[in-house]
């Protein structure tokens, strides 16, 4: 993490948050297909895009997919089941793992 904030002495929650979620410090690139899946600046969408090269950074792994490209996971607050299971998937943020 590199607590670049713009308010350092209080840094916004939404800041850390990000931080927190992870993002790539460079393009990350599927082995198999050569294409570029994560770009470099990217918030990650899963902890599964985390890697052990240096090219990402996350505060903490299970943080990783509560900020992705699409927003802040942590914030839905749709409790549809359309299942009928009680699969409230887009309430707050599932755990994938």
């Amino acid at each position: 993490m590199t607590w670049n904030y713009t308010k350092p002495y209080e840094p916004a929650s939404e800041e850390v948050a990000m931080e927190s979620n992870g993002k790539a410090l460079a393009d990350l690139i599927d082995p198999a297909t050569g294409a570029v899946v994560v770009k470099k600046g990217q918030q990650l969408s899963s902890f599964a895009q985390l890697r052990d090269d240096g090219t990402t950074s996350s505060g903490c792994w299970i943080f990783a997919g509560s900020w992705t490209p699409e927003g802040n996971m942590m914030a839905r607050r749709d409790n549809a089941d359309p299942s009928g299971l009680g699969n409230t998937l887009g309430l707050g943020m599932g755990m994938a793992a």
